[in-house]
């Protein structure tokens, strides 16, 4: 028999969208911030609980979690009508998977450094090459022939554990890894949104250092592109990217008409 974590997937997203449907008929009052947090509290626990043990590694499995939250939040007041990307912005939700990988990496923390009561020797081996660029606890990855074996936990943290950039992963603290994970996936998030917006309106990008009273700067870009902004994924993408660029001191990739 081959060991698949498909029977408690599929048990438990059946469980999460009874509750979750029972949340939406039972709540009269339709504020989106209350029935967020029946979400969250009622919800959302039921697909993440003791993940680490069977995070799935099979699309159909991922798809049918990540349904539960793409529901729920559809099923919202003046949100059926936004794309499942632009709920989430809205509402300020991370993906369910990527909720599971950073609970990955937060065990593979706690056993490397003794936060929990486990001998770390006994799932994970300290690569002995140490010359190479990143952080200093990087892993040995064996190697796996079975499916089961390389979806394990042990395994598939290995490769995005070693991956990670030392200088925005502090590793001095559970609390400073966390913090660092969601910097991280928020520069890659902005990043994303810039590549779709050149990809819809074909502006170029000039790197400027701004800071959070520069406002002239960003009001004459926000002049110049005035024009390119009449549609709604337009004024969306332009307010996402207004949003990532207020209140900051760091250097900002402005997205500016081409000349």
């Amino acid at each position: 028999m081959i060991l698949s974590p498909s029977t408690h997937i599929c048990d438990i997203v059946a469980k999460a969208h009874h509750r979750a449907n029972a949340i939406h008929r039972a709540f009269v009052c339709r504020d989106v911030r209350l029935l967020l947090r029946a979400y969250l509290v009622y919800v959302r626990p039921l697909v993440e609980s003791n993940s680490v043990v069977w995070s799935p590694c099979l699309k159909q499995d991922i798809d049918a979690l990540e349904r539960v939250q793409r529901r729920f939040t559809k099923r919202l007041p003046g949100f059926n009508n936004s794309t499942y990307a632009e709920r989430l912005s809205r509402l300020n939700l991370p993906t369910l998977e990527l909720r599971r990988l950073h609970s990955d990496l937060t065990w593979c923390y706690k056993v490397l450094f003794g936060c929990v009561d486990m001998h770390s020797d006994e799932f994970f081996v300290l690569s002995p090459n140490l010359q190479t660029s990143g952080h200093h606890y990087k892993l040995f990855k064996q190697r796996s022939n079975t499916r089961v074996r390389s979806s394990f936990f042990t395994e598939r943290v290995i490769n995005i554990w070693n991956s990670l950039p030392s200088d925005t992963v502090n590793f001095s603290s559970l609390r400073l890894l966390r913090l660092g994970l969601w910097t991280l996936e928020e520069r890659r998030s902005r990043c994303d949104l810039i590549e779709v917006f050149k990809m819809f309106y074909g502006y170029t990008e000039i790197d400027i250092t701004l800071d959070g009273n520069d406002t002239g700067l960003r009001n004459h870009c926000k002049k110049i592109c005035k024009p390119r902004f009449n549609t709604d994924i337009g004024k969306y993408f332009f307010s996402q990217i207004e949003s990532l660029t207020d209140g900051t001191v760091w250097t900002r990739t402005l997205l500016m008409h081409p000349a």
